[in-house]
Formats: structure tokens, C-alpha cells, sequence
């Protein structure tokens, strides 16, 4: 006999509540994992940060068998940091502080103005080669030598060597 009204001891009874429960925490721990990450990945140095590329401007102008580089404004360099790349038609070489042959015909980099180690708005580079007055001539160590004409353009570039990134830019007839 069945009474009507009373349910049925035996069958249990459902109940969704637990499966919101648990999705729900289980959404919380994804969370707290992600956010975790990205806070090691920052910690750790895994994620840097880009550093600033330096703001500088430079001119250009040639005497004989020196080329000057005036800092005219921006940031202050290291002379150690630059890199000057000479280009004039199939010539090219990179001349830095380091792998300039200063035995090579009185080849030098060097900086004149301001007392300290920082080439500041107002200084200049001096990159001075050898060779006459047709022509100069630069060496780099195990390197060999170039000979830029003059009375041709030669394009160059000033690049930090810690960035990769280029500096300025120009051309000049020599």
C-alpha cells in the first residue's frame, strides 16, 4: 500500500548544490595559479622590461683625415658603448673603442670637451685615420684596412653596443 504525500524513504534524494561547489573552487584555484605565474615570471626576471633607447643627436664633418661627431643634444654616452659604422659604396668597416688599431697610421677614437668618462651635448668624437689628402684610412684589429675617397659620400651610423639600437644617422661628402 502506498500512502500519497509521503516520499520514498529509499531513493536519495539529488541535489546539484556540491557541483557548483566545486566548479567554483575549482575556477579559484585556476585563478590563484595564473596569477601566481605571472607574478614568478615578472620576480624572476623572465619578463623584462625593455630598456629605453637613448635620445641623441649628431652631426658630422670631416677634416682632412679626421671625422668629428658633434653631440648637438640628448642623452650622455659612453665612448666605450658606441660603435661607428662607415659605409662609402663596397667599403665598410665598424670601428669601436675596442677593436680600433691605434698602431695603424695614427688611427684613433677618442672624445674631446667636457671632463669625465660621458660624451655629453657640446663634446665630440674624434675618429681619426691616416692616409693624405685624397683619401683616409682605417683600421680595425684583425681586421683589414679601408680606404674611404674623398670627394664621395660616406654614410655613417652610430649604434650602442649595450641596446643594438641605432643612435643616429647621416651622410657626409668627404
Amino acid at each position: 500500500m502506498r500512502l500519497r504525500g509521503r516520499k520514498n524513504r529509499n531513493k536519495p534524494a539529488k541535489r546539484d548544490e556540491a557541483v557548483s561547489a566545486v566548479v567554483g573552487v575549482m575556477l579559484m584555484l585556476v585563478v590563484t595559479v595564473i596569477i601566481a605565474a605571472v607574478v614568478g615570471a615578472f620576480s624572476s626576471g623572465m619578463i623584462g622590461t625593455k630598456e629605453k633607447p637613448q635620445q641623441v643627436t649628431f652631426t658630422a664633418s670631416v677634416d682632412n683625415v679626421s671625422i668629428y661627431f658633434d653631440h648637438m643634444g640628448g642623452d650622455a654616452l659612453s665612448l666605450e658603448d658606441l660603435r661607428i659604422d662607415l659605409d662609402q659604396k663596397d667599403s665598410r668597416i665598424s670601428i669601436t673603442n675596442d677593436t680600433i688599431d691605434r698602431d695603424f697610421e695614427g688611427n684613433n677614437l677618442s672624445r674631446k670637451g667636457t671632463p669625465g668618462d660621458l660624451i655629453r651635448a657640446g663634446d665630440t668624437i674624434v675618429l681619426k685615420g691616416g692616409g693624405n689628402s685624397s683619401n683616409i684610412k682605417f683600421q680595425i684589429k684583425d681586421g683589414s684596412p679601408i680606404t674611404i675617397e674623398h670627394d664621395k659620400i660616406l654614410t655613417w651610423t652610430i649604434i650602442s653596443r649595450s641596446s643594438g639600437g641605432i643612435l643616429a644617422r647621416g651622410s657626409l661628402t668627404l
